[in-house]
């Protein structure tokens, strides 16, 4: 998560969103690929992790993804929010930070 925001911004985003409340973060490869990631994983298990997180999950979306998803598949994402428990809301970011992050990694790469 951190390669697509910074702590201080998920903190400002969970405030926004969550009211500070414990968030679950996501990118948006987690709700399409949610078996994959989740392998492994059954309702009980769920259950143990993510109704902690008050806040609800919030999926940091720098292509537009779950929008797009929501509009064609809302049955299945709303299988994915009972399955954990918890409300998930897309957060549009830029992709600014992941881009400066990868770039400072091939500069060091090529020594300049």
């Amino acid at each position: 998560m951190d390669m697509i925001a910074s702590e201080a911004q998920r903190e400002a985003i969970a405030q926004e969103i969550a009211g500070g409340e414990k968030v679950w973060w996501m990118v948006p490869g987690w709700i399409k690929f949610r078996h994959m990631v989740f392998k492994g994983w059954d309702k009980g298990l769920a259950n143990e992790n993510f109704p902690r997180h008050t806040g609800g999950a919030i999926v940091l979306d720098g292509i537009g993804y779950v929008d797009e998803y929501m509009a064609e598949h809302p049955e299945e994402f709303l299988e994915n929010s009972d399955w954990m428990g918890i409300p998930i809301q897309p957060y549009p970011v830029s992709l600014d930070r992941f881009k400066s992050l990868l770039l400072e990694q091939v500069q060091k790469l090529h020594g300049t």
